[in-house]
């Protein structure tokens, strides 16, 4: 194989370009050419690429760009890690270059050079816009069962009972109490009580339309996954 630093002409660069078309791999053509790996991945890639006008030779420039300093085998593995995993961003493509063995004595770029060059050879993704989800309108409440309201009240200290948590179900438009459910020695009551409450109403007088919480941390989690016993 051929060492590194080996210039290549144009029919070189095409024949490559043919050999890999027709299924060869990287390794087979170097051995056959005498070419350096490195050079043979280039070039394979920019057929892969841009076809025969990307072979043409640019010789006597120097490399510009975000990764002008960079070898281009790294480039190219940049590239071609990009096109296979379109969800990795610059940072993890950093990560995973430092990890391979071909580049292990070398300076790995830092991530806001890989994502220039990724921008440069028009490798990034568009992302839309965040928006925020619309509020459903609420509906005004007409009739009984069209809207429960649950309630977790605060602890209460009862005489010989001690603490106790109650869990209230109200019907919002009737006012009436749907159920009610005392915890004894718990100052939060867990998520099976709740769902206690709501299996015995339904069972009771069957599925309201729906269900309004309050902002008990027991409804509603905002350090970790929403507990809503519902």
């Amino acid at each position: 194989m051929g060492s590194k630093g080996k210039t290549t002409t144009l029919e070189e660069r095409v024949l490559i370009g043919e050999m890999a078309k027709a299924g060869r791999n990287s390794r087979e053509i170097a051995l056959e050419l005498g070419q350096p790996l490195a050079t043979v991945r280039k070039w394979r890639q920019k057929y892969a690429r841009e076809g025969r006008d990307g072979l043409l030779s640019l010789m006597g420039r120097p490399a510009a760009g975000a990764l002008a300093t960079a070898p281009a085998e790294m480039r190219d593995v940049i590239l071609e890690m990009r096109e296979k995993h379109p969800g990795w961003g610059a940072q993890t493509l950093r990560l995973e270059i430092a990890k391979d063995i071909r580049f292990t004595d070398l300076s790995i770029p830092s991530r806001p050079r890989i994502a220039a060059y990724l921008k440069e050879q028009q490798k990034i993704r568009k992302y839309e816009r965040h928006q925020d989800l619309p509020e459903p309108k609420s509906q005004p409440i007409q009739r009984p069962h069209q809207e429960w309201e649950m309630d977790a009240q605060g602890v209460t200290t009862v005489d010989g009972l001690g603490k106790v948590s109650f869990i209230n179900l109200l019907d919002v438009y009737s006012h009436v109490s749907i159920d009610s459910h005392a915890c004894s020695n718990a100052s939060h009551p867990k998520s099976e009580e709740y769902q206690r409450v709501l299996r015995r109403a339904f069972i009771r007088y069957g599925l309201p339309e729906q269900i309004s919480l309050d902002h008990d941390s027991a409804f509603f989690d905002n350090k970790r996954r929403c507990r809503d016993p519902s």
